[in-house]
């Protein structure tokens, strides 16, 4: 049986440790995203304290050389232990960006999930950083079944939440 027709529920790493948590991420990804996923796991950029994954994605809205790029960190606040993939939680924060590459040089961002904005839909394109390996393929796969091609202009548009220095408060 294909890894893709399993469901979530019954997939055996849906408890995630974090000795398991960058192959989690991966797994998950190819199982609820299609299309033909290169993954890599840059050493450099990965310490105790997080993970980084970067993929590309080619599938039916891909062509010529164009493809689908993710780039993400999981943010570990301390050992995971049983970490629950499908419900996440606060130990884990996933910050994620896609970008649509065309091909011949250009490109367009399609949606990031970080610090830098605010809105609890883990589903919007623009938001606060993700909780689980299964809410980023979710968000992953919500990010590409939208993308309508180059100037559809119906991205929604993201939520800043500016920290605010007492000193910008003063009126005068």
């Amino acid at each position: 049986m294909c890894m893709k027709e399993l469901n979530f529920r019954n997939w055996m790493e849906a408890f995630v440790s974090s000795e398991n948590l960058q192959e989690a991420m991966k797994k998950t990804l190819e199982m609820r995203v299609s299309g033909d996923w290169k993954f890599e796991f840059p050493r450099e950029a990965t310490r105790q304290e997080s993970i980084k994954i970067t993929g590309n994605l080619a599938n039916e809205k891909t062509n010529n050389g164009s493809s689908f790029f993710l780039s993400c960190y999981a943010i570990k606040e301390r050992p995971l232990f049983g970490y629950d993939s499908l419900a996440g939680g606060d130990d884990l924060r996933i910050t994620a960006s896609m970008i649509y590459l065309d091909g011949k040089g250009g490109y367009s961002k399609l949606g990031e999930r970080s610090s830098e904005y605010s809105g609890a839909s883990p589903k919007s394109n623009y938001g606060e950083p993700l909780k689980s390996p299964f809410w980023l393929a979710d968000w992953v796969n919500h990010v590409v079944a939208g993308f309508e091609g180059f100037g559809d202009g119906g991205d929604d548009e993201p939520e800043h939440s500016p920290s605010w220095d007492p000193a910008s408060l003063v009126g005068v």
